[in-house]
């Protein structure tokens, strides 16, 4: 006859394996739910991605078609997948600016301290755009004295080293929807220096705008000029329970037809 001694053993026995049993089916079962909402999480996440490059791939089939692009509402790729290019409800300005400057020039001496035949195009087909301040950078000696845009008028002077800061253009240097300015003559859009400009010069210059984007470009680099290009900003989405977002922004050289860049932001937090 068992004791109610060892009856008693045999029960704790029975109750800490019905416990250890418990604990682990509940970790498997953890393991598994986690694993799960991992791998959707991921889904999403390349779903995402995939949606923003949908997205960048549009606008360049958009400016193909005329050389302007339209900003859409958000585009629904498939279900619960979107994506939005050039910002958010309202346009982003820098993502509308064509930098042209692949044939950008430094005169003969005494004017070799300018850089010129450098046009500014507003590739939007609807909205205008404005560029509110400048900042400048080089490799070589000298300070920046002047700004010419728009037909040449002087929209900064002074004297500063580089890189400069952000320097304010007074008046603002505003662009109507499809309005190119600077194509003729050569020095209707220049940067003045106080030295001359050598031949393996490099000059970087980044474009601020009033909604606040920005973008920067390389306006000299030596007999090679400068960038032809614009930029593409695409977000992807996927709403969900939470909505899931990955950025892109992209480079796109009008003159070799080429993605120059191409890099994943946050700018969409």
């Amino acid at each position: 006859m068992r004791s109610p001694r060892t009856g008693g053993i045999a029960l704790i026995a029975v109750i800490l394996l019905v416990i250890i049993a418990s604990i682990v089916i509940m970790g498997i079962a953890s393991l598994l739910s986690n694993s799960i909402y991992s791998g959707s999480v991921e889904i999403m996440r390349a779903q995402a991605l995939a949606a923003a490059q949908a997205g960048v791939y549009a606008a360049i089939a958009d400016y193909s078609h005329d050389s302007l692009w339209d900003k859409p509402p958000a585009v629904n790729v498939s279900g619960n997948i979107y994506y939005s290019v050039g910002g958010g409800t309202a346009i982003r300005q820098a993502d509308f600016l064509l930098v042209d400057a692949s044939n950008s020039q430094v005169p003969s001496a005494p004017n070799n301290t300018k850089l010129q035949a450098i046009p500014l195009t507003n590739i939007n087909a609807a909205s205008a755009i404005t560029v509110n301040q400048l900042a400048v950078d080089w490799n070589f000696g000298g300070t920046l004295t002047g700004i010419a845009l728009d037909a040449g008028a002087l929209k900064w002077t002074g004297a500063s080293g580089a890189p400069t800061a952000a320097l304010t253009l007074s008046p603002n240097l505003s662009i109507n929807a499809g309005v190119t300015i600077g194509s003729a003559p050569a020095s209707a859009n220049r940067l003045e220096f106080s030295s001359a400009i050598p031949s393996d010069g490099i000059i970087v210059a980044t474009f601020y705008f009033s909604d606040g984007s920005s973008r920067k470009a390389i306006l000299y680099n030596g007999v090679s000029g400068g960038n032809n290009e614009f930029l593409i900003t695409s977000t992807g989405e996927v709403r969900s329970t939470i909505t899931w977002k990955r950025t892109i922004e992209a480079t796109y050289d009008v003159g070799t037809t080429k993605i120059t860049s191409w890099q994943e932001t946050e700018s969409h937090l």
